[in-house]
């Protein structure tokens, strides 16, 4: 993700569906200028998140989902050229067995 082979504005937009978990805090600002760099201007940026400070640990010690806090993703996404437009928080589905809560954002990237 740090490094897409891709043309500048070449994309409508960017799903990063939980993908921005496994990346350390420190790269992110990186991450999202990657990101900013792939959509046309105006185009979109889905990434959702798992909410929270401490990283979730599954049974496999060589995976770590960072949780994140949705104000700070929207800050970094701003500073990457990013509006966000809409958030959604949603509450753990117990009857699912999730034990966190979830953000979505909506992001623009700024026109011209």
């Amino acid at each position: 993700m740090p490094a897409l082979d891709l043309p500048d504005g070449g994309l409508a937009g960017v799903v990063a569906w939980y993908s921005i978990s496994h990346t350390p805090v420190d790269r992110l600002p990186a991450l999202f200028a990657e990101f900013a760099r792939e959509p046309a201007p105006g185009g979109q940026l889905l990434p959702a998140l798992r909410v929270g400070d401490e990283p979730l640990r599954p049974d496999r010690p060589s995976l770590d989902f960072r949780r994140r806090r949705p104000d700070h993703m929207a800050g970094l996404l701003k500073q990457a050229g990013f509006s966000v437009r809409a958030r959604l928080d949603r509450a753990p589905d117990l009857a699912e067995g999730e034990s966190t809560h979830l953000a979505f954002l909506i992001a623009a990237r700024a026109a011209g």
